[in-house]
């Protein structure tokens, strides 16, 4: 039982570094670096076109990697986007149930209301704020796409690639 076990490899190795430093990709840093690399520019599988039948119909999906909840909506048009999860107001969470059909989304801490397409439609007591531009004050939104029964988003704010690519 004092042996030692060492893997055999084949092949040609004369491009490859002698070893990999484990420890290295053990860190908070390096783990931080990876999302960046990847969560922050792939394409990620975030809902299921079934999971919206109709207009109006929405779903929470949460992103783990990136720390970050979406609301992914079909709109009364048909078109599906996905919007970050918090009200332009406070940037309390706006959908708070995993998901539902609704022509409006209205946040339970002061009542902002929002469309399906992310619009800003409803502000509470309008006089508090007099100089508003509804039109600059909707949901944060994500690049989406579909594709078969897929939503795909992507944070970078320029995709390198469309989905398709």
């Amino acid at each position: 039982m004092n042996e030692i076990t060492q893997t055999q490899f084949f092949g040609d190795f004369s491009r490859l570094n002698a070893r990999v430093d484990i420890l290295d990709r053990l860190t908070p840093e390096f783990y931080a670096r990876e999302v960046d690399r990847i969560f922050r520019r792939a394409w990620l599988p975030v809902a299921s076109m079934t999971d919206l039948p109709s207009p109006n119909s929405y779903v929470v999906a949460d992103v783990p990697p990136l720390k970050t909840s979406l609301v992914v909506a079909r709109g009364d048009d048909g078109k599906v986007g996905a919007f970050h999860n918090v009200c332009r107001h406070r940037g309390a969470r706006l959908v708070k149930h995993h998901s539902g059909c609704r022509k409006a989304l209205t946040c339970g801490f002061h009542g902002w209301t929002y469309a399906t397409d992310g619009r800003l439609i409803g502000v509470t007591d309008k006089t508090q704020f007099p100089d508003l531009d509804p039109e600059t004050h909707g949901l944060v939104p994500v690049t989406t796409e579909a594709w078969e029964d897929y939503v795909f988003v992507n944070f970078a704010p320029e995709p390198p690639a469309s989905l398709r690519q």
